[in-house]
């Protein structure tokens, strides 16, 4: 799945941004597949199993990213061509944050949108205080919105992303959070 997801990050509508390609321990022929693609956007950082979900190599990772933006997809997500369009569209008019819907597609072929309204107060409290429903593929965020870019807790089985985002939404409560209604990401 790794070549989809890099093409359809190269598809983006918005051209500028680099891709960085975190290998927690991946699979043979993940290095083969990634140096296919002849594209300088693209940075390789083939690393060893982290603990938990690898959020350590993601730290790596952001440590050498260069943009004024962060975003996340896996390996088997898929971004429509307009996702960071829409959601700089957001990030440039003033949030600190900005997060789209995603079609969640099941092993059996069956796909249902992710419906998280987090500027509806109820539904913010539940994400901050109770869980997450958001993949973290739908998600773009303002590098300077935190003091450092390797933000990622490494310290966690799971669920590092929806602390992210909580840290995010705690450190700028005078930015208000950016949601894109219209699903841009298909997540397995």
């Amino acid at each position: 799945m790794i070549g989809f997801a890099i093409e359809s990050v190269l598809a983006q509508s918005v051209e500028d941004f680099e891709l960085l390609v975190v290998g927690d321990g991946c699979a043979p022929g993940t290095a083969e597949i990634v140096s296919g693609y002849c594209d300088q956007r693209i940075r390789f950082f083939d690393l060893p199993k982290a603990p938990f979900f690898g959020y350590a190599n993601r730290n790596v990772a952001m440590r050498e990213a260069r943009g004024k933006y962060i975003g996340f997809a896996a390996d088997d997500d898929l971004l429509f061509p307009d996702h960071l369009e829409i959601l700089l569209k957001g990030l440039q008019a003033g949030s600190a944050l900005a997060y789209s819907q995603a079609l969640w597609v099941s092993t059996d072929g069956i796909s249902a949108p992710f419906m998280t309204n987090l500027t509806a107060d109820d539904e913010l409290a539940t994400f901050m205080e109770r869980r997450n429903s958001i993949p973290a593929s739908c998600f773009l965020y303002r590098a300077d919105s935190l003091p450092v870019r390797d933000a990622w807790p490494e310290d966690v089985e799971s669920a590092a992303d929806w602390i992210l985002w909580r840290r995010i939404i705690r450190e700028n409560p005078n930015q208000p959070i950016f949601y894109c209604r219209t699903p841009t990401v298909l997540q397995r």
